[in-house]
């Protein structure tokens, strides 16, 4: 699982049709790090989503309770507003959420709402299936991070192959749920329960998106999701003695752009004999030249997969071809991979030369950095994203 927070971990908002308003359901899950959903992701069928109405220029004072009584409010299509203000999601289709502006207090804070709605669609769980939320790797697939080389053939469980994890470690795996056509659904992940004879006996919990599971080596538990009527059969789980890891890679990540290509995280492959990966292990990291910024992409989730990015020195030093060599180390087992990237030779022209200056003034070396000078190579937070939201003074992430 590679992929980093800054591409995946924002809270996702819904933005209404004309953009005066967004709605954020902190309890919704529609990716594997981030809470909430976008509007363009179909809602299951069943749920029932609760969250908060905000404007989006609005002065943060401002409740979401305030908010909501500027308006006059209808649902239409499959759903219904219930007496708490949460969309019930009735039937599958689409959903229009009509929002008509009132007079209200607000008005004295700044706050001007006018006429709006949102549109949502919704989709039948017997045409939806839960399923392990490879969510890094699918980004790698999707394009949205670059490795070197071929992407591995083993990285993942093959089809109908059971998920190893380190035994006795408590391993979380993110959960997804996708139509046919691959795209994903949000869901209440307080709605759901796991099902299967074997989870009473097996170290197996549903968390949030996430099972958790902590076995002994060879105990195995069917995972099966139980969620308004979605195919739940998600897969079998089984538990590997650490004697039985046998090697371990690193595979680096990178932002696709060209002109920006900076680390973005890294996942440190571990396989048995016969070229089975193993998830959940206990990996340190190291950073043996260069500097790296490096750190978890979620404090619950293994150290397998890390999150990396290039802020270890002032935005001025980040230009031209950079690298940094990264270790990866668990029980008798340890790699060495060589990162390399690029950025622009000349920031001063991209981002302007007092932005530029202005960025170097406000930098501070990140506490998470790993490594010496960062004379060629360096960190996460964020890479090239990071200096573009330090130059314009914004900060951000869900999780």
């Amino acid at each position: 699982m590679l992929i980093l927070l800054a591409l995946s971990a924002c809270d996702r908002t819904a933005a209404s049709v004309d953009e005066s308003l967004v709605f954020f359901a902190p309890d919704v899950s529609a990716d594997a790090l981030a809470a909430g959903f976008s509007a363009g992701q179909p809602l299951l069928v069943g749920s029932r989503i609760c969250g908060d109405l905000s404007g989006r220029d609005q002065d943060a004072a401002l409740s979401a309770t305030q908010v909501a009584a500027c308006y006059a409010q209808s649902v239409g299509g499959g759903a219904t507003l219930d007496a708490d203000g949460c969309l019930q999601i009735d039937g599958a289709g689409e959903i229009e959420w009509a929002l008509t502006s009132l007079g209200c207090t607000a008005d004295e804070l700044g706050f001007a709402p006018v006429d709006d709605r949102f549109r949502f669609s919704a989709v039948d769980g017997a045409d939806v299936a839960a399923t392990w939320d490879f969510w890094a790797e699918r980004g790698v697939e999707e394009g949205q991070l670059v490795i070197d080389g071929a992407v591995p053939d083993d990285w993942l469980p093959g089809e109908g192959e059971a998920l190893q994890v380190v035994a006795e470690e408590a391993t979380a795996v993110p959960v997804g749920l996708f139509t046919g056509e691959g795209e994903q659904v949000a869901w209440v992940p307080d709605e759901a329960t796991l099902d299967g004879a074997t989870l009473d006996r097996a170290g197996v919990g549903l968390d949030d998106n996430r099972v958790v599971a902590t076995l002994a080596a060879g105990q195995a538990a069917d995972v099966v999701l139980d969620l308004h009527g979605v195919h739940g059969a998600i897969g079998t789980v089984v538990g590997v003695d650490p004697a039985d890891v046998v090697s371990i890679e690193i595979v680096p990540a990178y932002y696709p752009d060209d002109a920006w290509r900076t680390p973005a995280g890294a996942r440190a492959v571990l396989r048995t004999a016969d070229g089975a990966p193993v998830f959940g292990a206990p990996v340190t990291w190291d950073v043996t030249k260069g500097a790296l910024n490096v750190q978890p992409v979620s404090e619950d989730l293994a150290t397998d997969l890390i999150q990396l990015g290039d802020d270890c020195v002032k935005p001025g030093k980040r230009t031209g071809t950079r690298s940094a060599v990264v270790t990866a180390a668990w029980a008798d087992l340890s790699a060495t991979a060589t990162l390399s990237w690029t950025q622009p030779d000349d920031l001063a022209a991209v981002l302007g030369e007092a932005e530029l200056q202005q960025a170097d003034e406000n930098w501070v070396r990140p506490e998470t950095c790993v490594g010496g000078c960062g004379c060629a190579g360096a960190g996460p937070a964020a890479g090239w994203l990071g200096l573009l939201l330090g130059v314009v003074g914004a900060v951000r992430r869900r999780g």
